[in-house]
């Protein structure tokens, strides 16, 4: 059984993803969810994938516990995938950060693997998308690239800039979070399960 005194430690590469998580928490508590834990729930920027290898057990350390020492973490490393797809030499040996959190008293390491990046989520509502942007609901969203470059160009045609990081937090209220969320259950559910019991009907 897990204790209720336990916190919540969460890694993200950037600005962006620290929004969404943020808002998804919120979105949660909102519609029934209950939180589990006592503990501090904290979400740390890394600054991108490399942080996950040279940061973050050192803020862990250094940061986290001589401020909490009755305090036992689980902690979550949100990352995307795109960087592992086709590399033969991946930058971070997954295996080692969680072995390193686990030796230094972590509850456990939960992973949360992002397909290639946040703004493919983002993607998933392209009508509350277009809504915030005040283009036709039906816009179809422009190829590119990748998700950064189509949700540049979708931005593009309302005549505006898309930047990732704190910008973020002028359109996720306009985005069906239900509907995000039900799509990444499968990628979420460890992490959920970790904060939240079970939803409040």
């Amino acid at each position: 059984m897990v204790k209720q005194n336990y916190g919540v430690i969460i890694f993200v590469e950037g600005d962006t993803e620290v929004e969404f998580y943020k808002f998804l928490i919120e979105w949660l508590k909102r519609h029934g969810y209950k939180s589990k834990t006592k503990g501090p729930v904290i979400i740390k920027n890394l600054h991108g994938i490399g942080g996950f290898k040279r940061i973050a057990l050192r803020y862990y350390l250094n940061k986290i516990l001589p401020k909490q020492v009755n305090t036992k973490f689980y902690v979550v490393l949100a990352y995307d995938t795109d960087v592992f797809e086709y590399s033969n030499q991946p930058p971070v040996n997954w295996k080692k950060v969680d072995k390193a959190f686990r030796a230094y008293g972590a509850l456990d390491v939960i992973h949360v693997e992002q397909q290639y990046m946040i703004e493919d989520w983002f993607l998933l509502d392209s009508k509350g998308l277009c809504k915030h942007l005040g283009l036709p609901l039906n816009t179809v969203v422009p190829a590119g690239k990748d998700a950064n470059e189509r949700m540049q160009r979708l931005f593009y045609k309302a005549n505006k800039l898309y930047y990732k990081g704190h910008y973020t937090k002028r359109f996720l209220d306009e985005l069906d979070i239900g509907l995000i969320y039900n799509k990444l259950k499968p990628e979420l559910k460890p992490f959920v399960e970790i904060l939240f019991n079970k939803k409040v009907n």
